[in-house]
């Protein structure tokens, strides 16, 4: 699987510093329950050597958050952590204009360690981010951020940039039919990506698991029945077929291939979804000669191109 991000696009963030040491990182982005807020927190934390339980994440308002673009494409890790990335450069910037003041030195000569500003050569002439943001006069320190990519298809040649970034992943799986009764069960699923660099492990791990199961049930159970006035026959989650806990595979091995010392993030949030339904089909074609091409991959589907084949 390759999967494109949208192209151009642009995410803005800044980076509140507090009297009191903590941060707050103002953003657009929306947290639909993949984590966007952990890893945001964790980029900034990280540039900036805060303690990440120092760092909170704003909801998005567009009367004061910064513009974000969209919270799609599997974008957010990449745009707005690369947007965090230059606010935290910019605060970082006046934190050492505002050190070097107070501790007499060169600017050049500055380092962050573990929320303070040190001279470096000597760890005893430091001060901390809530010191220097306190006796800046100034309240607060923030610094701003964007992060934008240029590209796009021309519309009357096709031509051009289509993506700024490319999304790799792959999926194998293990299935096993059963010839009398045609239904399929899936053994094993192993959703691997190319993420550059992880930023949470667990959150990634989690985020491929998810599309694995997605993908099964869109493989194996999930399909919108009409009748033929076209009127929806399954329209709540009372008739509408999703996998149980029993149906989800018992061996669920997630893997995200990192460049070691690459600082590049790329977004996994929708990669490995689209080909767990090829990984699926592919495999009880394997099993058991029946190949099916329409979705979901039911056992009367099954059973009746096995029948064909036999006759």
């Amino acid at each position: 699987m390759i999967k494109a991000t949208i192209t151009p696009s642009t995410s803005a963030a800044a980076l509140k510093l507090n009297e009191d040491g903590s941060l707050n990182v103002l953003t657009s982005s929306v947290e639909l329950g993949q984590g966007a807020k952990t890893v945001l927190a964790q980029i900034a934390a990280d540039a900036l050597q805060v303690p990440i339980g120092r760092v909170s994440v704003s909801d998005p308002d567009t009367e004061l958050t910064p513009y974000d673009q969209q919270t799609s494409s599997s974008r957010t890790t990449f745009s707005m952590g690369g947007a965090i990335g230059k606010a935290a450069a910019d605060l970082k910037r006046q934190l050492f204009d505002y050190a070097a003041e107070l501790l007499e030195a060169s600017a050049t000569d500055l380092v962050l360690e573990e929320g303070r500003v040190a001279v470096r050569g000597t760890p005893g002439r430091s001060l901390g981010y809530g010191e220097i943001a306190l006796r800046s006069s100034q309240g607060n320190l923030i610094g701003r951020g964007a992060f934008s990519t240029r590209g796009g298809l021309d519309l009357e040649t096709g031509q051009g940039i289509g993506s700024v970034h490319w999304h790799q992943g792959a999926i194998g799986c293990e299935v096993e039919v059963d010839m009398e009764t045609g239904k399929v069960k899936v053994l094993r699923l192993s959703p691997h990506v190319f993420a550059g660099r992880v930023v949470n492990p667990r959150l990634c791990e989690l985020q491929l698991e998810g599309s694995a199961i997605f993908g099964l049930g869109q493989a194996l159970f999930e399909e919108m029945a009409y009748d033929d006035r076209g009127q929806l026959l399954n329209a709540n989650l009372g008739d509408y077929n999703i996998p149980s806990f029993e149906d989800i595979p018992k061996q669920l091995n997630p893997g995200a291939l990192e460049h070691t010392g690459s600082e590049e993030l790329h977004g996994i949030g929708e990669t490995l979804l689209p080909p767990v339904m090829a990984a699926i089909g592919n495999a009880v074609y394997n099993a058991v000669g029946a190949r099916i091409r329409d979705l979901p991959l039911t056992a009367e589907k099954i059973l009746r191109e096995l029948q064909r084949c036999c006759d």
